[in-house]
C-alpha cells in the first residue's frame, strides 16, 4: 500500500476528521468539541503500488 485516506463525516455530511497518517486515530472531537454520540459515515480510500485505488465506506455508531 503506497498510501491510505481516511475521512469521518457527521449525520449532516460535514466532515469531521481526515487523515493520510496511518498511526493517527479520531479522538472523537472536531475542532475541540466533543462529537455527541451519534452515527459516522467513514471513507476509506487505499493506493496500492499498482495503481489500483480501493474505497470503501459505512457508517459507525
Amino acid at each position: 500500500m503506497t498510501g491510505l485516506s481516511v475521512k469521518i463525516y457527521n449525520r449532516w455530511g460535514n466532515k469531521v476528521f481526515e487523515s493520510s497518517d496511518i498511526n493517527q486515530g479520531w479522538d472523537g472531537k472536531h475542532n475541540g468539541a466533543d462529537q455527541n454520540t451519534a452515527v459516522f459515515v467513514y471513507v476509506l480510500e487505499a493506493n496500492f503500488e499498482n495503481g489500483k485505488t480501493v474505497t470503501e465506506s459505512g457508517n459507525v455508531s
